[in-house]
């Protein structure tokens, strides 16, 4: 009976030291998130240039291609580049978007491929606006 008791209280002590681990490592993570977040700095004024852009409806999907470029100062860690589309109305019809997650400074050009989904093939658009955020 006495190597009963010991098995449990055996087991009671590990599940309680493996959740108390596992506690700390959660507490940790979401401490250096919010670390993270502190620090970083956010912009919707990048100074990111659009060099190029190439448009088309294929296979339910709008796609946009091309490359921007940067001749800022700072040292971007991530890059989101949007397309909002309106009718000839100006209406908000949509938005597509694509993410460069890379370092990207100064003098930096890049491709990018924003695609918006479920876009019906005679889909059409008057204009779309070019807008950035980014973080450093």
């Amino acid at each position: 009976m006495s190597s009963i008791k010991d098995g449990f209280k055996f087991g009671v002590g590990f599940i309680s030291v493996v959740l108390i681990a596992g506690l700390l490592i959660l507490g940790a993570t979401f401490l250096l998130v919010k670390w993270e977040e502190s620090i970083g700095r956010k912009t919707n004024d990048t100074g990111v240039e659009l060099l190029s852009v190439k448009h088309w409806v294929a296979n339910e999907k709008l796609t946009f291609i091309g490359q921007v470029k940067y001749e800022g100062e700072v040292q971007w860690s991530r890059l989101s580049l949007s397309f909002t589309l309106t009718d000839h109305d100006g209406n908000f019809i949509g938005r597509c978007r694509d993410d460069i997650y890379r370092p990207f400074e100064r003098s930096n050009t890049s491709e990018y491929s924003a695609i918006c989904y479920d876009v019906p093939s005679d889909f059409e658009f008057s204009e779309f606006k070019f807008s950035t955020y980014g973080e450093y």
